[in-house]
């Protein structure tokens, strides 16, 4: 005995350790996944970023191939020409921050008067080209629309002049390709509101001219389609929507430096003057554009992990450990209770076979409930604590059959429990714990755990002892267990089974991947409708009685019909949660696929109806066959009431010849010897 419980000891404590050790791998595995989620996302952020810069200046490009194809489906573009071009674009709303789209014409030595009178001829009265005549090459800005105050300021100047665009212009005017500038202020700029600035230029050639090799290409120059682009305009327009808790920095170059820094989303520092540690996650990407390279670094900020992702992992871990906790001491004291119980028992039983005395001492002071009945199922004895526990004195229940203290149904079935045991020996729970419920005298209905033995007195007749432990603590434990794991369940965010989360108007706020891979709507479909377009007609009825009960009990299990997107029905078995724990409440809905088992079912009914109709075609032909016996029985037992009387006669024939005989002084005929005077 004593090693046993040593033994059980040793199981708890390692049931301790083990729970413990799953609730640290809980708590390692959640917080992997929200650091690989979180990743995941700031990847996908990163790319995305970079793409729209991309996409966007892939846009722009086709805008300049635009402009070089009017140039050349025309022997010269007027000023009025290129406005109608650039209005019919509707850049401003169709190519958010580009500044303007505008022509530089190249202008050889000595043909700047001419240029001036030409575009003046062209309606721009004040036009005055540029003043830098002495080197072999000039351009001039004659066009850029729309002409508005800042970008008149640029008429007239000549790009060719400054380093840094001329680098860029001869880089197209050589490949013939569009070209990207390095980091500028343009001549756009006044001093309020200053802001980065680059520029792409497309070469325009002469028309018919041979372009196969740079000489031919500088020869045949005649200008340049560009665009003027201010970077935070550029930026507001580019990005799709906000970037929550992350940041990032666009550098003019491929080694990035401060002097380089072109753009800053938040933080309008450069990123070298935070250190490297304060971002959880950060990403330099290159962007290869019309001939530069651009670094772009992603980095997230402080937050960046919701606090519910965040706190997933902890709150879970807590939970476990919680749980864990809660386990070991319910199982101490269910070990010690049960060694009680085992020593109670065995203790009782050997007295009981001693001394019925012993036996009355051993019940008064059991801490477990003990009652014995007899075969019919009256009580013969209860002990002190069974009078707590029913509410009964032993005075009251004595005497009284033990149908008094079970709930029914199993109330009018015991006694045929008793009846078949006492027959044929069969019991289902003798020897065996079960949980019941016991029936207390005001009618409330208590949990116990019901262990029955069973006494074979000298008599020949049975007794059965009843050993009762109150189950009460017991179930509300489980109920807290319950509770929590609803709880738990309610804070996982993957399920193989299907999730719908709807809020009270049954509008669809969340779907996981299972439920769009059962239904066939995609995810952004789902979140449109409402779970009422989802449910079948067949089944609605029948959800609107669960969704009242959800409303009253909080959760409810029931089966239900969906319709999926093709229109064929799903077999779900639901289990939905109402949570009024955020701040508005929402219905939490796992949806299980069960079309296996309703087809296993319908196999099971249709088995059950050949069954029954077999078993009634056997029963009409033993009943035919009954009817048969008793007719044949009837007859026999008529033609034996014949023969025996026949019988009857002739023996009272014989005996009265041997009557006469005898009168006759001759001795008797028959032996009738074997006849009792009184027979006939």
């Amino acid at each position: 005995m004593h090693s046993k419980i040593f033994l059980s000891a040793i199981t708890t404590w390692l049931i301790l350790a083990f729970s413990l050790l799953f609730s640290g791998l809980v708590w390692y595995w959640t917080d992997q996944l929200v650091l690989q989620r979180a990743n995941d996302r700031f990847a996908f952020q990163s790319q995305d970023i970079k793409q729209n810069i991309i996409d966007r200046m892939d846009d722009y490009q086709s805008i300049l191939r635009g402009g070089v194809a009017l140039f050349k489906a025309s022997k010269s573009v007027e000023h009025h020409e290129w406005k109608s071009y650039v209005e019919g674009l509707n850049i401003q709303k169709y190519f958010p921050g580009i500044q303007g789209l505008g022509f530089a014409q190249v202008i050889t030595p000595g043909a700047l008067a001419r240029h001036e009178a030409l575009i003046r001829s062209q309606g721009v009265a004040d036009y005055r080209g540029t003043t830098l005549d002495r080197r072999p090459l000039n351009t001039a800005i004659i066009y850029l629309e729309p002409l508005d105050w800042r970008n008149q300021r640029a008429i007239g100047y000549d790009m060719f002049s400054e380093p840094v665009r001329r680098e860029a212009m001869e880089r197209a005017r050589d490949t013939g390709d569009a070209s990207l500038s390095g980091k500028v202020t343009l001549v756009q700029e006044t001093n309020h509101n200053v802001q980065n600035g680059f520029l792409i230029y497309q070469p325009v050639y002469r028309q018919g001219a041979s372009v196969t090799s740079v000489e031919e290409r500088r020869a045949a120059l005649e200008g340049y389609v560009y665009s003027p682009f201010r970077i935070d305009d550029l930026m507001q327009g580019l990005l799709r929507s906000s970037l929550t808790y992350v940041d990032f920095h666009l550098y003019d170059t491929a080694k990035p430096s401060p002097a380089s820094l072109l753009y800053a989303y938040k933080s309008k520092e450069d990123h070298f003057a935070y250190p490297a540690t304060t971002a959880l996650y950060d990403k330099t990407l290159e962007l290869d554009i019309d001939g530069r390279v651009w670094t772009l670094y992603v980095h997230t900020l402080p937050g960046y992990i919701p606090a519910a992702e965040a706190n997933l992992p902890i709150a879970l871990g807590t939970v476990s450990v919680a749980f864990s906790i809660l386990l070991f001491f319910y199982l101490r004291s269910l070990s010690h209770q049960y060694q009680q119980s085992l020593q109670l028992t065995n203790k009782i039983a050997s007295e009981l076979h001693n001394s019925e005395e012993g036996a009355h001492a051993l019940l008064e002071y059991a801490p477990d409930t003990v009652i014995v009945i007899d075969e019919s199922g009256i009580i013969q004895t209860c002990n002190p604590a069974g009078e707590q526990l029913s509410g009964w004195q032993a005075d009251e229940i004595i005497g009284k059959n033990v149908n008094s203290l079970i709930p029914s149904p199993h109330r009018e079935a015991h006694d045929s429990y008793l009846a078949r045991y006492l027959e044929s020996g069969e019991g289902h729970i003798i020897g065996i714990g079960r949980d019941v419920e016991l029936l207390h005298k005001d009618g409330t209905l208590i949990p116990v755990n019901l262990r029955i033995g069973v006494q074979r007195m000298s008599n020949g007749q049975c007794r059965f002892i009843g050993f009762l432990r109150d189950l009460t603590e017991r179930v509300k434990i489980d109920k807290a267990l319950k509770d929590r794991d609803l709880l738990f369940t309610s804070m996982i965010n993957a399920s193989t089974d299907g999730l719908l989360i709807a809020d009270q108007t049954g509008k669809l706020l969340e779907a996981n991947d299972a439920y769009c891979k059962y239904s066939g709507y995609s995810h952004e479909a789902l979140l449109k409708m409402n779970i009422r377009d989802l449910e079948s007609i067949e089944s609605s009825d029948k959800v609107s009685l669960h969704m009242e009960i959800v409303n009253g009990k909080g959760s409810d299990l029931f089966e239900a019909n969906h319709r999926a997107q093709d229109g064929h029905l799903l077999d779900f078995e639901v289990s939905m949660t109402y949570t009024n724990q955020t701040e508005q409440p929402r219905y939490l809905s796992f949806y299980r696929d069960i079309t296996d088992r309703k087809r296993y079912q319908d196999n099971l009914s249709n088995q059950n109806l050949k069954l029954e109709a077999l078993v009634d075609a056997r029963t009409t032909e033993l009943q035919q066959q009954a009817a048969e016996l008793r007719t044949q029985y009837a007859f026999l037992e008529k033609a034996n009431r014949i023969m025996v009387g026949r019988e009857l006669d002739m023996i009272a024939l014989k005996q009265q010849v041997n009557e006469l005989a005898v009168q006759l002084g001759e001795p008797a005929r028959y032996n009738l010897s074997f006849l009792d005077k009184t027979d006939i």
